[in-house]
């Protein structure tokens, strides 16, 4: 009898051992999952218990470390919009995409390839989405506002890098070159004009009528106001208080663009006539007279 407790207690007491050898095994491994965030704290690590590698502190002090130009959300200026009806002749792709970049002076010739690069210096307007737009970063929201200046090199071919100011405010001009509505959405650093969200071609933009000029002043708060476009530095940027991650795509302007489906807008017109010749001026039904 004795001898057979023996028994019990010495597999008990290895059944207890093999258990908590398995538990360090599944720390040990647990912790070999986890992900490093990359240098610049852009992601996050995957695992919900994981130490962040970067901390809030030493996020802000790389945002604060980097060179260059990025787009602030400034005063709250009135700016009047009002919603109306628009066709796309495509659900889903754009008709064009485009985007620039901007950055300080230093900045600018840098991404364009340095002296080397055979830099061209420009003024006014350029074409953009398939010479749909004319477009520019002009310095104020007022009419006669001047177009600051873009750069362009013979190594980076096609691109172009518009040249701000620290500390000013910008807005961006745009004209409908077609003959035609057109419907814009435009994006600053990532950031969806219209909404002040995340940018996403599939969202609405602005209708401009063929021919007509614009400006889109600032990230829209409401249907009467903007906070207006400001260049600043990166760490106090409308990107960067979404998040580190959404700094990334400082210095970038977006543009996507839908032409209108002429068909589909006169077929709504033509229907819009046709309720509206029974339109009953007093609300009701028949009114009599004596």
């Amino acid at each position: 009898m004795k001898q057979t407790l023996r028994k019990l207690s010495f597999i008990l007491s290895l059944s207890l051992v093999l258990v908590g050898l398995n538990a360090c095994q599944g720390i040990n491994s647990q912790s070999g999952s986890y992900r490093s965030a990359p240098k610049y704290g852009y992601e996050e690590s995957t695992h919900s218990a994981a130490k962040p590698a970067v901390s809030p502190n030493a996020t802000d002090r790389l945002l604060a470390e980097r060179p260059g130009l990025a787009t602030h959300a400034g005063s709250e200026v009135y700016s009047s919009v009002q919603d109306t009806a628009f066709y796309r002749k495509s659900s889903g792709a754009p008709d064009a995409v485009d985007s620039f970049h901007y950055n300080d002076e230093e900045g600018a010739k840098v991404m364009m390839g340095g002296d080397a690069g055979g830099i061209s210096r420009h003024r006014g307007h350029f074409n953009a989405a398939n010479d749909l737009l004319s477009v520019a970063l002009v310095n104020g929201r007022w009419e006669g506002a001047n177009p600051y200046p873009w750069i362009t090199s013979r190594s980076m071919p096609g691109h172009k890098v518009v040249v701000g100011d620290s500390g000013a405010d910008y807005a961006i001009s745009l004209e409908n070159k077609s003959k035609h509505r057109i419907e814009v959405v435009a994006s600053v650093d990532g950031i969806d004009a219209l909404d002040g969200k995340s940018a996403s071609v599939q969202k609405r933009g602005y209708i401009l009528a063929a021919g007509q000029k614009m400006k889109i002043e600032g990230f829209r708060k409401n249907s009467n106001q903007v906070k207006q476009f400001s260049f600043g530095n990166v760490r106090d940027s409308a990107a960067a208080k979404q998040g580190s991650a959404a700094a990334r795509n400082v210095g970038v302007i977006g543009l996507a663009v839908w032409q209108e489906d002429q068909l589909a807008a006169r077929q709504a017109q033509q229907a819009e006539a046709l309720n509206r010749s029974f339109a009953n001026p007093f609300g009701g039904g028949p009114v009599s007279t004596r």
